[in-house]
């Protein structure tokens, strides 16, 4: 066998290797499991078709998270827990939250909020559709895209929310095409012990359909995909 086969050989059984390993749920060495983004709900941030590598919680060892606003998390929906969720943590145990013209108050403050440039797609019937898209930035430092498309909608002004002790409120970034935990009978507060991982790498980009590697808070800074 030449050398070249070899290595064409070796290559292909690391891959394979890896791949079992992705999506093996209880490796705990390397900690991580692959998943793909099904729907828009994150979007600039994630989009669909995306595979991502999400750092696993694992409960059953004892292991807690330990939140962070602005993490991506995953957890089972509270309502359906065969399904797993992904939304971005905004709000801790014992924060208030609200919207008011789709800005973010926790607290009583507002968090900041600048327009930065729009992402575009193709529609099916006008051609090219303009995406506004909005930086924020929370007190912790972490900073995010969000997509704000229009400013009509029943969510971007809410009640005040109070999160209870030992529970979450999490937003998508896809502010107007996001049921999240301003749909108290859907999502709702989400228990910390029910989050299973965090996002944390991209490797396959459904927009480009092609292998990357890079942090999800990266974003897609150009087109956005319908």
């Amino acid at each position: 066998m030449s050398w070249s086969r070899i290595w064409v050989v070796l290559f292909v059984g690391v891959l394979a290797a890896l791949g079992f390993l992705l999506s093996w749920d209880d490796f705990h060495v390397l900690r991580m499991k692959s998943y793909s983004i099904p729907s828009s709900s994150m979007r600039p941030t994630l989009q669909v078709g995306d595979h991502i590598l999400v750092r696993r919680i694992f409960p059953k060892s004892g292991e807690t998270y330990s939140p962070t606003a602005g993490d991506i998390i995953f957890f089972p929906l509270p309502a359906k827990p065969s399904i797993t969720y992904v939304a971005r943590l905004i709000g801790l145990p014992g924060d208030t939250v609200q919207l008011k013209g789709g800005v973010v108050f926790i607290n009583g403050e507002p968090v900041k909020r600048e327009r930065i440039e729009d992402g575009v797609e193709q529609d099916r019937s006008s051609g090219v559709k303009r995406l506004p898209r909005y930086r924020e930035t929370l007190a912790n430092g972490r900073s995010y895209q969000t997509l704000d498309l229009t400013t009509t909608s029943q969510v971007d002004d809410t009640p005040e929310y109070a999160v209870p002790a030992g529970h979450l409120f999490v937003l998508g970034d896809n502010r107007d095409n996001s049921v999240d935990s301003r749909f108290l009978s859907r999502v709702g507060y989400v228990p910390v012990e029910s989050v299973i991982g965090v996002a944390e790498q991209l490797y396959y980009s459904g927009e480009t359909k092609a292998f990357v590697w890079r942090p999800v808070e990266t974003g897609s800074d150009e087109s956005v995909d319908p």
